[in-house]
């Protein structure tokens, strides 16, 4: 059953509020904090079995408690990201729709809050869904990881999981390759740390179907030449093996 409700959690008193519902029910979505203090979320499944992907937003009002619905995305997707950039814009890329070819998008696009309308963005250089998306303190975003297909190695290249990164100028409205993680992941996690360095942790990857563990990019604080470089951990997550199932 695909939820409607939201509610929102008080740290102070370690508490959830009150069920809110949201104008879509939806899942695999976003949710961006943006900085006039609204929420956006976009896109998401709306049906679970066959799949609908919905390009429809609305913004959720902390002060009201209410959400109301914004401009659509030119493109539904699901399991995207959404990053809100140093000029105030929500850069959203990538995910999955079933209903285009490919499934996997390589589309970008931004939002733009005083507006409430989203404009096309320099596409990615591989479509993926599942990925992540961090800023640094240059502002670019780096693009990690994700999925774009069935899990498969054809003729030495890797499909499904993926090793690629890629590095998203909004100024320029630009994307460049950065090197490969050293090991195949989605659904993982992406921390920027304050000495500048993102730690991608997690994820499921590679076609033994093992959870993952730490990796480390190079530094993102500061200047507008970066260079990325993936290191083992010095410390390792637990990790742990999928006994069973399939991964698609």
């Amino acid at each position: 059953v695909v939820q409607a409700p939201a509610q929102v959690y008080d740290p102070s008193a370690n508490s959830w509020g009150a069920t809110i519902p949201m104008v879509t029910g939806r899942f695999n979505h976003t949710a961006t904090l943006l900085d006039n203090g609204l929420v956006l979320i976009c896109g998401g499944q709306t049906v679970t079995g066959v799949p609908a992907v919905t390009p429809n937003c609305e913004t959720f009002n902390p002060v009201s408690n209410t959400f109301s619905a914004t401009g659509a995305m030119q493109q539904g997707r699901a399991g995207h990201t959404a990053t809100l950039l140093k000029n105030g814009r929500v850069w959203i890329a990538g995910g999955w729709n079933p209903a285009v070819s490919p499934n996997y998008l390589f589309t970008t696009e931004r939002y733009d809050s005083t507006l409430g309308t989203f404009n096309s963005a320099a596409p990615l250089a591989q479509g993926r869904a599942f990925h992540t998306a961090t800023m640094g303190g240059d502002g670019k975003v780096l693009v990690v990881g994700g999925l774009n297909s069935d899990n498969s190695t054809v003729n030495g290249n890797s499909f499904g999981f993926l090793t690629t990164v890629q590095l998203y100028d909004p100024v320029g409205n630009s994307m460049a390759p950065a090197a490969a993680m050293n090991t195949r992941r989605a659904m993982h996690a992406t921390v920027l740390s304050s000495d500048g360095h993102i730690s991608v942790m997690g994820g499921l990857g590679n076609v033994t179907t093992t959870y993952h563990q730490t990796e480390f990019v190079g530094n993102l604080l500061t200047g507008s030449n970066v260079t990325v470089s993936f290191t083992p951990p010095t410390d390792h997550l637990t990790t742990g093996t999928i006994s069973g199932g399939a991964l698609g």
